[in-house]
């Protein structure tokens, strides 16, 4: 920065530029007015708002010909970029093909997004294993999709978990017949699914069950009561206040609806939005993506573990540990100590403190991670300043919960500053006129029974709205 000439230059800018551009003309736009010069925005300034590089041009799960073609360009894999299965298939299948996930993230981003493979990284790795490869290629049959026309209905539900199935089935008691939901996932049922641990329908049915057994249960009253559930279907977009645009193993359209109910979940921050340093070997895994890894894909995790955090979700995960035959080294939380209340304080001590003998490790942050191609072992800093390592060749990061809001903010819901989910009134009713909020989208997480009492709660709601009109 030259301040007699005001003349500021800004070189030795690679790759990274093109990421921190803006925060780079911010700095250069501080030292220019340091330097004196007056700094006024153009009269004739137009804002422009570019999109993301994956929605920059027509992405195949937008592209009718090629869907119709090859179904499994509607299939997404990457649900943050995008990405669809075909895509990756041919990402494999090029002259110089891709065969590891790294090879497919860098080819078509691929758990690149925001939640950095909580739900692909897993069908990533099951896609480049040589197995896998031989089958993936086959294309669908078109006898096998079923064309989805648009349509226009009461009641659009998006997310076929416990909160949005069982918004579903009140709405059917109240009278209301014309619904659809739409769920992401080959089958519905919500993470619970890949949850092979008892304590699901305490709060809504009285029950102690198994995850898959209570997902079941609500796909099963689902289908009784004739409710339409839409799965391998995923919303694109806003088309207007209440018309969502999908694509779909059958075609792409738009559903209409007179109410809106908005379900989507929650995920866990990855290690990225923690900003924990280190090199980024493979090994390094939510709770999420460890239970697709050993329960939806049944494929190896590793043999030594370290869990960060010491919460309820955090047994969950040494549960699947203990059923991949992995030892966890330990439980690390910054907190004082673990925040597992009754009744489920029960489990902790079974599972951690007489069946794997796990310790808790309080008051100690992960501060660096270690690896070339895998984990090697991770650094842990005390909150007294001592620092150590542990050797281990897998790293879970369980909770720090974020809703996934994508959708909702798309939309133009107001979004409640604390919990990062859409803000609601006493009645689930959104910010925009006939569009509700349920379950963990609201806010971080409860258990998968809480959101689905929430989700009969916004029912009746939705029920007395469409009653109303």
């Amino acid at each position: 920065m030259d301040t007699a000439l005001r003349y500021l230059c800004l070189g030795g800018i690679r790759s990274t530029g093109i990421s921190g551009a803006m925060g780079i003309a911010e700095y250069g736009v501080e030292l220019l007015r340091e330097a004196g010069l007056a700094l006024k925005l153009k009269d004739e300034f137009k804002k422009v708002k570019l999109p993301t590089i994956g929605e920059a041009a027509l992405r195949p799960h937008q592209n009718a010909e090629m869907i119709a073609q090859n179904a499994a360009y509607a299939e997404i894999v990457c649900h943050c970029e995008r990405v669809s299965r075909g895509e990756l298939m041919d990402a494999m299948k090029a002259s110089i093909p891709a065969t590891s996930v790294d090879a497919l993230r860098r080819r078509t981003r691929a758990s690149q997004g925001r939640c950095q493979g909580f739900n692909c990284h897993a069908a990533l790795t099951k896609m480049t294993t040589t197995e896998h490869t031989k089958t993936t290629a086959i294309s669908f049959e078109k006898d096998s999709v079923r064309s989805v026309p648009s349509v226009v209905k009461d009641v659009l539900i998006v997310g076929g978990g416990p909160a949005g199935l069982s918004a579903a089935i009140e709405l059917k008691k109240q009278g209301i017949k014309n619904i659809l939901v739409v769920e992401r996932e080959p089958e519905a049922g919500g993470m619970p699914r890949f949850c092979h641990h008892t304590g699901f329908g305490r709060e809504d049915l009285w029950r102690m069950w198994s995850g898959p057994k209570y997902a079941k249960y609500y796909r099963d009253l689902a289908e009784k009561m004739d409710v339409d559930v839409q799965t391998s279907t995923t919303i694109t977009g806003w088309a207007s206040a209440k018309k969502l645009a999908f694509t779909s193993r059958g075609g792409i359209g738009e559903i209409e609806a007179d109410a809106v109910l908005l379900a989507t979940g929650v995920r866990e921050r990855p290690r990225s939005a923690r900003l924990i340093p280190g090199t980024r070997p493979q090994g390094v895994l939510t709770t999420g993506s460890l239970q697709r890894f050993v329960y939806q894909e049944q494929l190896p995790v590793g043999k030594r573990a370290v869990i960060v955090g010491a919460e309820l979700v955090s047994l969950s995960a040494l549960m699947t540990l203990m059923h991949a035959g992995m030892k966890c080294e330990m439980m690390v939380t910054e907190e004082a100590r673990h925040q597992i209340e009754f009744p489920y304080i029960v489990m902790k001590w079974a599972l951690a403190d007489i069946l794997t003998r796990t310790p808790i490790v309080s008051k100690t942050r992960v501060s660096n991670i270690f690896g070339h191609k895998r984990v090697e072992g991770v650094e842990l800093t005390h909150a007294s300043g001592q620092v150590e390592t542990v050797e281990c060749d897998t790293v879970i990061f369980t909770g720090s919960w974020i809703p996934e809001h994508e959708l909702a903010r798309a939309g133009g819901l107001e979004l409640n500053p604390q919990t990062k989910g859409p803000r609601i009134d006493a009645e689930f009713r959104s910010s925009v006129n006939g569009v509700f909020v349920a379950g963990n989208l609201l806010r971080g997480v409860e258990t998968a029974d809480h959101c689905a009492v929430e989700g009969k709660r916004a029912a009746a709601s939705i029920a007395n709205y469409l009653k109303g009109k």
